[in-house]
């Protein structure tokens, strides 16, 4: 099973912070792994829909201002390897 362009265009901006990525590199990112134009348009869509992504300028989106908690707290575990200590 591949991953989902839902997946994808999560992932990819939680990475980039608050900044906004266009759709087209959304839609490149997706095909890299094998997500068709199409289906990385309706999950764009629908997560615009949904209020997970808000559109940042004609053709660009960005997480919707209801994630910064979650990805607040996705990011703290992506971090957390730098908290451990020896024992």
């Amino acid at each position: 099973m591949g991953l989902a362009a839902k997946r994808v265009i999560l992932e990819l901006l939680s990475a980039g912070g608050d900044r906004p990525a266009a759709v087209a590199t959304l839609i490149a990112a997706c095909e890299l792994f094998g997500i068709s134009e199409n289906s990385a348009r309706v999950a764009i869509a629908r997560l615009n829909a949904a209020g997970t992504l808000e559109s940042a300028t004609r053709g660009s989106y960005r997480l919707g201002g209801g994630t910064e908690a979650l990805t607040r707290q996705v990011q703290s575990w992506r971090e957390l390897e730098k908290e451990l200590g020896r024992w």
